[in-house]
């Protein structure tokens, strides 16, 4: 599906014909000038539509829509991935891009704007590319956080942020690579003034053993148990994932087998359903 959607931002006629000077007109083929619109002629002398061109180092949407038209300001809908071109008809990339929501008279989806992260490639994010356990950054609330339910139908999605779980629009949300461990480091001063590093007894409420093999779930849990006793939490929640069910068949019976753990089960709606385990510590 291919779509246009009403951008903030709005095309200058003096921005579009900026960019004559980096194409070049051809006669029976290629771009070619029209009133001040850019379209783009195939071999045979007809207007190319819905389909991305080259010029120079950039790429350019030929709008469909209107007749093959260069797309300016506009979200495009190509082949089930989102992507934007500029004011002066450019696909952009690394970067953020503020677009009014079309569906803000909905009640499940009343945002005003939407937010899309452009990746180097030009596509936006899109729901496939959220898991369970990933490490997300909302940007509405600058908090970070793992996603903990699939987004649906809307894009909406659950995100754990500390003892916080709210509902997100992945347009709200980006990516974060690094994955935070579960044990910080704090400094302390020693007698003498000098700062040394040490394990905090801060531990997080939260260990992530995504794509991990069972045996290396169970020998970072065990770890993260002892230092969870020894910080004096009561609960804590174990992320690994629905998958085949092995890695939380494995976890579950290394749970069972512990002294220190009262019960654990699987989490409910808003916890990460059963890609997460809720254990409660004696």
């Amino acid at each position: 599906m291919r779509k246009q959607t009403k951008v903030v931002a709005v095309a200058s006629a003096a921005a579009l014909l900026a960019i004559g000077g980096a194409m070049t007109s051809f006669a029976a083929q290629g771009w070619v000038e029209e009133d001040g619109t850019w379209y783009y002629y195939d071999k045979d002398g007809n207007r190319v539509e819905n389909e991305w061109k080259k010029s120079g180092d950039n790429w350019y949407w030929l709008n469909g829509d209107e007749g093959g038209a260069m797309g300016t300001d506009m979200l495009v809908e190509d082949d089930d991935d989102t992507y934007y071109v500029d004011a002066n008809g450019v696909m952009v990339t690394n970067t953020w891009v503020k677009v009014v929501n079309e569906d803000q008279d909905d009640d499940d989806d009343p945002a005003e704007y939407r937010y899309y992260y452009m990746q180097n490639s030009g596509k936006a994010y899109k729901a496939s590319d959220f898991h369970l356990g990933d490490s997300v950054k909302v940007l509405s609330m600058n908090l970070t956080g793992t996603v903990h339910s699939l987004p649906d139908t809307k894009g909406n999605l659950m995100v754990q942020m500390g003892i916080l779980s709210s509902k997100v629009h992945i347009s709200d949300l980006e990516i974060v690579d690094e994955k935070p461990a579960y044990l910080k480091k704090t400094a302390a001063r020693t007698s003498k003034g000098k700062v040394k590093m040490g394990k905090s007894l801060s531990v997080s409420p939260e260990i992530n053993l995504l794509g991990k093999t069972v045996d290396e779930a169970v020998s970072e849990l065990d770890k993260y148990l002892d230092d969870a006793l020894l910080s004096h939490l009561s609960t804590v929640r174990v992320v690994h994932g629905k998958g085949t069910g092995a890695l939380r068949k494995g976890i579950h019976e290394f749970l069972r087998r512990q002294k220190h753990v009262k019960s654990y089960r699987l989490g409910e709606f808003g916890e990460g359903d059963a890609g997460v385990t809720i254990v409660e510590l004696k």
